[in-house]
């Protein structure tokens, strides 16, 4: 506990230092939130790396003082000897898993600070091949927008109908338009109209075989309109808000939420929400499996001297993070899956902890 808590000190300095050396004014009093949220942001990173050194320095230190050589003269499982350690791991995994959380409410917190002034300009949907929307202006918080192209096609790609609106918003019953015009194609669906009352769309049956070969046709309905109702049209706009955004500025609810409603789900814009979401994961077990890596080394060193220990700890923490980001560039790319480019850099590690080992028992 008491090298956990001197390396945890030591990593949180190099860090405020690093932050004071970009901005000096950072720990003014007007700062105190956003330091307590980088805080948070970091602790789950911060944590294992502590580990992994006081795991080394304590084991360096019982080699030292010979009592890891009595441990090992009565013939007891280093797994056994040191299954304290363990209980710990666990004990600060539970911790990271508290810090996303806490980390959650002060992204809610922000989001909700912002509200009444979140306005897009140029928002697009993209559904697929079926269809395109385009807002000149966008409210993300009322989820209402202005100046709208909406083209509608069918399964050759030949239009289907076009909207075009003043004004469109959208609920959980669908999308309401205002003050537009309606254009209907004839294609291999039929012919969309729609009845005076503006209550969703009619598909009549058309003879005409203009556009049906994939060549551009003119509309055969059009019709104007002051309102128009789409309950059918279930066209979301929450996934393609919130991947338009950071990954790192999204709660773990909001990343599920954008993963699970996006349309094209083989769409490489999601690659980096899911890697997230993977990353987020995957460092729940980091603080364990630094203490594993940290006593299959140590147990090797434990003769070692305390500065070759420390060399030997801070070249597997250059180690990690650079694998993390080889890793994390592909996993972005989609050139590996978002679960490989986040496990990797800890399997390396183990891989690398537990050939160390045996090169040092033989």
């Amino acid at each position: 506990m008491k090298w956990f808590l001197l390396s945890f000190l030591f990593f949180l300095s190099l860090l405020l230092l690093s932050i004071l050396a970009d901005d000096p004014n950072f720990l003014s009093a007007s700062n105190r939130e956003k330091l307590l949220f980088l805080f948070i942001d970091y602790l789950p990173w911060l944590l294992p790396l502590c580990c992994l050194c006081a795991t080394l320095i304590t084991l360096s230190f019982l080699g030292v003082s010979g009592e890891w050589l009595g441990l090992k003269a009565c013939a007891v499982s280093w797994i056994l000897c040191f299954r304290t350690f363990f209980l710990f791991g666990l004990g600060l995994t539970f911790l990271s898993w508290i810090a996303w959380q806490v980390e959650d409410h002060f992204l809610e917190k922000k989001s909700e600070s912002v509200k009444n002034s979140h306005l897009i300009r140029g928002f697009q949907m993209k559904i697929g091949a079926s269809r395109a929307w385009y807002f000149e202006t966008f409210n993300a918080d009322s989820y209402e927008g202005d100046n709208l192209q909406l083209y509608c096609y069918d399964e050759q790609g030949n239009d289907a109908f076009r909207i075009r609106a003043k004004s469109a918003s959208w609920s959980e019953n669908g999308w309401d338009f205002q003050d537009g015009r309606f254009l209907g194609f004839s294609s291999r669906i039929g012919l969309p109209t729609i009845d005076g009352q503006g209550n969703g769309i009619l598909w009549e049956d058309s003879l005409k075989e203009d556009g049906r070969s994939g060549k551009k046709t003119s509309p055969q309905f059009s019709k104007l309109f002051d309102f128009l109702k789409l309950n059918d049209l279930r066209d979301d706009p929450t996934s393609h808000l919130l991947l338009m955004k950071n990954p790192k500025s999204l709660t773990n609810k909001e990343i599920s939420l954008a993963l699970e409603k996006y349309p094209n789900q083989s769409s490489a814009v999601l690659f980096p929400f899911l890697l997230r979401s993977a990353q987020i994961n995957c460092s729940l077990a980091s603080c364990f499996l630094a203490i594993f890596c940290g006593l299959l080394i140590g147990v090797s060193n434990s003769h070692q001297s305390f500065g070759k220990i420390i060399l030997i700890s801070m070249l597997g923490i250059v180690f990690f993070y650079l694998t993390r980001t080889f890793f994390d560039s592909l996993g972005e790319r989609g050139i590996v899956s978002h679960w490989t480019a986040a496990s990797a850099p800890y399997g390396a590690v183990l891989l690398l902890s537990v050939l160390y080992w045996f090169y040092k028992e033989k």
